[in-house]
């Protein structure tokens, strides 16, 4: 009775024993893949080193909202298989057997003569059309989206610094960190600068930093410059870039549509003013006969024709550089679309006013 009541504790102690064993390797698979996600973060620093990051968390509303349509897609094929195979496959068996071997499917492992044995006609129609809308076309649409955001986040990140550049950067900070000024006290004695002073040179930043050498003057100045820039021209997906191409194209059209209502508008102010001349009317005998009116209504007739002359001209001359923009503009759009879709330059059009494109 001893011997079996030390056995017994021998079993107990050794079970315990072996779920600490099996709680240790949870924690440390767990506490790895927290050391990868720590590096993550850290790659935040470095923008070349953040585009992985950047792309997943600009992309992450794009990604929630196709999961969902993934997952109902899923769900419902696998309720369709365990109903259709779930009596003779042991994948399709359970429920949860039927969607764990969906996303198998999905993921390219899967025995198409397998299914075919149960019904080769329902088999063959299940397989087809799981394999065609989830692996085909909703994979490639993750894909899509994925890559429309990393196309504009490798783009903004394009002109940042290498990482050996950093490197070199921050070994040049932490050499002159004795003599150099703290980045905290050069923003506050910047954010008392007068907010109407316009671009920052220089001389002004030592001017409000005395105490600032001229080389860390110029390397603040050159880092903020390079930003700015790269703000500036930050890149866009490829879905806002045809956005704003498409949106542009109207633009110029509704313009080109204003400046020939204009023309017409001048065209017929002109004609009537040369209508509301003074008229020549033919006697039956002899030479015709100026009929005119009294002479301020035929100063003011002279002075409205002068008028619309000169406003003539100045349309005339605005039309024919609004056109020349105009054109301009359209094959500068033409080549933009032309390189965001692959496509060719379209062929020559004729715009509203009537001049060739």
């Amino acid at each position: 009775e001893r011997y079996l009541h030390k056995t017994l504790l021998l079993h107990q102690e050794a079970a315990g024993f072996a779920s600490f064993v099996s709680f240790y390797r949870v924690f440390a698979c767990n506490y790895a893949i927290f050391i990868i996600v720590r590096f993550f973060k850290a790659f935040q620093a470095q923008p070349r080193l953040a585009i992985v990051t950047n792309t997943l968390a600009s992309s992450l509303s794009d990604i929630g909202h196709f999961l969902v349509v993934l997952t109902l897609v899923i769900v419902s094929f696998a309720a369709a298989g365990m109903f259709l195979f779930g009596h003779r496959l042991l994948e399709f068996s359970d429920y949860s057997f039927a969607v764990n071997n969906c996303f198998m499917i999905m993921m390219g492992a899967f025995d198409f003569d397998e299914l075919r044995e149960e019904h080769p006609l329902m088999g063959a129609l299940w397989f087809w059309a799981y394999f065609l809308f989830v692996s085909l076309i909703l994979l490639n649409m993750a894909l899509a989206i994925v890559m429309d955001v990393y196309a504009r986040v490798s783009s903004d990140a394009a002109d940042s610094d290498s990482m050996f550049t950093q490197a070199v950067k921050f070994v040049n900070r932490v050499w002159h960190r004795r003599d150099w000024v703290s980045y905290s006290k050069v923003l506050r004695k910047l954010a008392q600068l007068d907010e109407s002073i316009k671009g920052l040179t220089i001389e002004k930043l030592c001017d409000a930093v005395p105490e600032m050498p001229p080389e860390q003057a110029i390397e603040f100045v050159q880092s903020g410059s390079e930003l700015e820039s790269a703000e500036a021209e930050r890149g866009l997906n490829m879905t806002d870039a045809l956005r704003m191409v498409s949106w542009t194209k109207d633009a110029v059209e509704r313009i080109g549509n204003k400046l020939g209502i204009l023309v017409d508008i001048i065209m017929h102010n002109r004609a009537k003013a040369k209508a509301a001349a003074p008229a020549k009317v033919a006697q039956p005998g002899g030479a015709p006969v100026v009929v005119s009116f009294t002479p301020r209504a035929q100063e003011r007739l002279i002075k409205l024709e002068g008028r619309f002359e000169r406003l003539e001209t100045q349309a005339g001359e605005a039309v024919h550089e609004a056109v020349d923009s105009i054109r301009q503009m359209r094959a500068e759009l033409a080549a933009l679309e032309g390189a965001i879709c692959g496509k060719a330059p379209a062929a020559k059009q004729r715009d509203p006013l009537g001049f060739a494109s």
